[in-house]
């Protein structure tokens, strides 16, 4: 029912806001800025 009204592009943005919250964003800035690289972000990301 949705294929029909969504493009590929609004269904992507919805997926992505919908399993990355706003809240897990954050403190993954965070880490990234404290510890100065994307390693232990992308360690911690999946929780």
């Amino acid at each position: 029912m949705l294929a029909g009204k969504w493009s590929l592009a609004s269904a992507l943005s919805f997926l992505v806001w919908y399993i990355f919250p706003r809240s897990a964003r954050r403190p993954s800035a965070w880490v990234k800025r404290e510890t100065n690289g994307w390693a232990w972000p992308a360690v911690m990301f999946p929780t």
